[in-house]
């Protein structure tokens, strides 16, 4: 096989520069690599991961039930330190895929899913993951007397 269709492959970055590093495809996750590279590319996203900022800030809600414990952050967030890393061509996000089946099972498998879909999930993954109110006020519903 070639090296760029191995997923164990750690090619070597044959066009040198931050992020020119490809994902390589794990069965059907064409649409899935597509959001991370594009994610990869939202310019504050990528500081605020990369600098390792939401350590330091104690901006990780592990507690938070709607999140992933804050993995989700620690995760991405060291997928984006593989491709921004100068080092290599193209890898495959086999740990980070793993992971991200386990927080929400219908990528677990090799379907076809949207990408749209999928980006929806990570930012709101993102953002539960790093939400800093760690006890949420509860807001009574509106009543709508229009209708009456």
């Amino acid at each position: 096989t070639s090296e760029a269709s191995d997923p164990n492959s750690n090619a070597v970055c044959l066009v040198p520069g931050y992020g020119a590093c490809g994902l390589i495809n794990l069965g059907n996750t064409c649409y899935a690599n597509s959001g991370w590279q594009c994610m990869s590319y939202l310019p504050l996203l990528r500081a605020y991961l990369l600098s390792g900022q939401f350590k330091v800030n104690g901006d990780i809600n592990k507690d938070n039930p709607l999140g992933t414990g804050g993995r989700i952050l620690e995760e991405f967030s060291e997928l984006l330190h593989f491709m921004w890393s100068a080092k290599y061509g193209a890898r495959a996000p086999q740990k980070f895929r793993s992971f991200l089946a386990k927080c929400r099972s219908q990528y677990s498998g090799a379907d076809q899913q949207d990408a749209q879909e999928l980006l929806n999930d990570m930012f709101d993954m993102l953002h539960e993951d790093g939400n800093r109110v760690k006890t949420k006020p509860y807001v009574e519903a509106l009543e709508d007397k229009f209708i009456e």
